[in-house]
């Protein structure tokens, strides 16, 4: 088992070797490191290559991790540029591609774990982008920006915070890898990159209509997220995202991913030397970046929080809560997906382009298709949690009330479980756990995770094993009339965004 993970370690960093040295040598134009200037236009050549897989792409199930990686790696190699009969679709060129810059944001530690996939993918469309860590480096021929270099000094010396941070430097320069100290509480060091990033990254690519920001753990449409920003006006000052509320602050949640039109950005910039002693007093006290960040908009500029729901969102397809208020809307952003997770949304995008363009957006009704329901074409599955919850929980060792004797025997087996579900109009799944006797039952669709535990290796690989434990059902042919009171999805109002607050 080890020997055959250090040959897919292996094959995946001879991949993205290839892959990168062809991306910058090639095809791609990035920003520059300059605060002065921006990077100088280039004309654009074909870079995306894709030829559509015969096979159903599926979402990688948990335990399969190893084998995904090897299969994710298969897929590239004979669909990418270096395949002798590949299709060309260049997704560099198209209208609005040139107004965007892509900020994402990483950390020095999990650099070499989470950045790779995206020149696999992302960075592949992306005509500029920029990436942001906790630490300046580079990526082989690429600049990371260290997001906190224009922190003030006194702050990065002295507050406990940026212990991490000081920690990172001088490993750093004594030589060490960086990947030795994942794991460590980096969370307190990651609220004060959000401003910094903003400030910086506008002073890189000044003339971009469109600034995106999402974190290494985030998967962009780029086919959807061009549609999207081609609707409003970039003029405006817009700063929209998934929302959420901490207190009586509305913010847009910065793993989701958010959008910040230009003169959003240059709010930021343009307040950022006169309002930085301010806004690092804020972040101190507060536990979230993303939170600051909208304080800042609203209190210093004026600009509250567009919600994009679900447009823009926190979940990725096996946790997301399946309903009528995602089906007919497209979906742009996945959060907390694997790199073998990217990947498999990245080859469903690239086939669906092949097969029916550019124009036509992808929705959750289409990631559903490919992703959930081949997971969930059988009443009953062994080993896998499908997070049922919401509609009813009974356990053996909290029965009481009038429907005690029912609920008793709905924990005592999965066929009872499944029973129970069948009785209540509204249940769509279940999921029946053995100790202690568990029944669950819930009026969403989730596919949810495979009964896993993960065993150390020499190395700091992790081996992968699976477990009994959950039973999970799902009521098909609900389901099946769930999804015929939506479809056809009419492409009126998909793109509507309900600046309503209260409704999140």
């Amino acid at each position: 088992m080890l020997s055959s993970q250090r040959a897919v370690v292996a094959l995946a960093t001879i991949t993205v070797c290839i892959l990168v040295t062809h991306l910058y040598n090639n095809h791609h134009s990035h920003l520059q490191i300059s605060r002065a200037s921006t990077r100088a236009s280039t004309a654009s050549t074909p870079l995306s290559t894709f030829r559509r897989p015969t096979h159903s792409i599926l979402w990688p199930s948990d335990h399969e991790h190893p084998e995904a990686i090897r299969t994710a790696l298969n897929r590239f190699v004979s669909t990418s540029a270096i395949s002798d009969k590949p299709t060309q679709v260049d997704c560099r060129d198209l209208p609005g591609a040139s107004d965007i810059v892509v900020i994402l944001k990483t950390g020095a530690s999990e650099l070499y774990d989470k950045l790779p996939t995206h020149f696999l993918t992302t960075f592949r469309c992306a005509p500029d982008f920029l990436i942001f860590s906790d630490l300046e480096q580079s990526f082989g021929e690429f600049h990371v920006h260290d997001s906190l270099l224009t922190v003030s000094e006194h702050v990065k010396e002295t507050h406990w915070d940026f212990a991490f941070y000081r920690q990172l430097k001088a490993y750093g320069a004594a030589g060490g890898d960086l990947g030795d100290l994942k794991g460590k509480k980096s969370w307190a060091l990651d609220k004060w990159k959000f401003l910094p990033m903003i400030d910086r990254a506008y002073t890189l690519a000044p003339k971009k209509k469109w600034y995106v920001f999402v974190e290494a753990d985030t998967y962009l449409s780029w086919s959807n997220l061009l549609i999207w920003l081609s609707k409003p006006n970039p003029a405006d000052p817009i700063y929209s995202g998934a929302p959420v509320r901490i207190e009586e602050t509305k913010f847009a949640h910065g793993g989701s991913g958010f959008i910040m039109s230009a003169p959003a950005a240059r709010a930021v910039f343009t307040a950022y030397p006169s309002h930085k002693e301010k806004w690092e007093e804020m972040t101190s006290g507060d536990c979230c970046g993303d939170r600051v960040l909208a304080d800042a908009l609203l209190q210093d500029a004026k600009i509250p929080i567009l919600p994009s729901f679900p447009l823009l969102q926190g979940e990725k397809p096996d946790s997301l809560d399946w309903t009528a208020a995602h089906w007919c809307r497209p979906a742009v952003t996945w959060h907390h997906v694997s790199a073998s997770e990217i990947d498999a949304l990245w080859q469903f995008e690239q086939a669906w382009v092949a097969e029916r363009g550019w124009h036509e957006p992808i929705l959750y009704a289409d990631v559903f298709a490919n992703f959930v329901a081949p997971h969930i074409n059988t009443t009953l599955r062994e080993d896998r949690d499908n997070t049922s919850r919401g509609l009813f929980e009974y356990r053996e060792d909290r029965i009481y009330g009038y429907h005690a004797e029912a609920e008793a025997a709905s924990v005592a087996n999965a066929e009872k479980c499944k029973q129970m579900c069948e009785k209540r109009e509204k249940c769509l799944q279940w999921v029946w756990h053995p100790s202690p006797g568990t029944c669950r039952g819930s009026s969403v669709i989730r596919l949810g995770r495979a009964d896993v535990e993960k065993e150390g290796l020499p190395g700091g690989i992790e081996e992968v094993i699976p477990k009994k434990g959950h039973v999970s059902g799902w009521m098909l042919e609900r389901i099946e009339r769930f999804k015929l009171g939506l479809e056809p999805c009419k492409s009126e109002g998909m793109w509507v965004l309900n600046t309503s607050f209260e409704a999140f």
